[in-house]
């Protein structure tokens, strides 16, 4: 039985705050429920947490990006045998990659944009245009392999954009990915284990930006991008997105719960990458897909709990 609940947050990737927001959503919520709860901001307070981790008999990660959702953390839950909502470590670290998610989705048939990957910061320009052609030329997204929340993201739809932004690229010193930008209508499919181990498929939410405007870090979170769930298409279109988040979920070997970005352009579905801790804020999409599926926050909550104690004790 769960009674004394640590959510550790913070983390020191691009996401912070976003994580820190995320773990305020749920510290408040869980309290409601009668659980105890306490945060943790990790690095700050990591040796706190070391110091008191044995009063725990649950954890939520919080941390979006690096050190939560590339499987740190997760990894030190594990050592420790505390049980926690969500995936696996190995599953965390696999998801944060994009090029190593794409290619197993590839590898089982799953629809992906072309790309290239390497260190784009050390190109000039004339290499980077090179590598733009050989992926089938503008517009194209480069983006980092390990963030998230549209964070180290470049839409370049032109050789003026890509003047634009060179001198942001070149302060990249890793790996990037140069992708096929696919225009059409953005969804993301929110997937959740249910207590009784049934892995559902949400309903699917759109994503509608700014006219004229992208969804980036700012429009995710400033209120003007309208997201609409459940979204607008027919029944068809809806179970096909949802097999593609719930096959995307298990090929990489997520469990408990997960959200699978999707763009539908002129060839069909293309899946984008996967979030293996995504926004839990009173802004993110998957506490409003489990909304618009009846479930509350505060049940979404439990049944996370329910199904992280089940892999504890299966």
């Amino acid at each position: 039985m769960v009674s004394n609940i640590a959510i550790i947050t913070g983390g020191k990737g691009s996401e912070r705050d976003i994580s820190i927001r995320s773990s305020e959503s749920t510290r408040v919520a869980l309290v409601g429920m009668g659980y105890q709860v306490s945060v943790y901001t990790f690095p700050e307070e990591q040796d706190q947490f070391f110091s008191e981790y044995s009063v725990y008999d649950f954890a939520f990660v919080m941390i979006h990006g690096e050190d939560g959702e590339d499987g740190r953390v997760p990894a030190l839950l594990e050592l420790l045998d505390i049980p926690f909502a969500g995936s696996p470590s190995q599953a965390h670290a696999l998801c944060i990659d994009k090029a190593r998610t794409k290619q197993i989705w590839r590898d089982r048939g799953l629809p992906v944009a072309n790309e290239y990957i390497g260190d784009i910061g050390n190109f000039d320009l004339f290499q980077i245009e090179s590598v733009i052609n050989n992926v089938g030329g503008y517009p194209v997204v480069i983006k980092s392999l390990t963030e998230g929340s549209s964070q180290g993201v470049y839409i370049i739809m032109d050789h003026d954009d890509l003047l634009a932004h060179y001198p942001s690229i070149k302060q990249h010193h890793q790996d990037m990915m140069i992708e096929c930008y696919i225009e059409g209508r953005e969804f993301t499919v929110a997937v959740l284990e249910n207590t009784d181990g049934i892995i559902q498929a949400l309903p699917v939410v759109e994503i509608i930006p700014p006219e004229g405007q992208q969804f980036d870090y700012e429009n995710k979170y400033n209120g003007s991008t309208d997201e609409i769930c459940p979204a607008k298409i027919d029944t068809i279109l809806t179970q096909q997105l949802q097999d593609l988040a719930l096959k995307a979920h298990k090929s990489t070997g997520c469990s408990g719960y997960s959200r699978t970005d999707i763009m539908l352009g002129s060839s069909g579905p293309v899946l984008l990458e996967i979030n293996t801790i995504p926004g839990f804020t009173d802004q993110s999409l998957f506490p409003l897909a489990a909304k618009s599926n009846a479930i509350s926050f505060s049940e979404l909550l439990n049944i996370m709990i329910q199904t992280g104690q089940n892999k504890k004790t299966s």
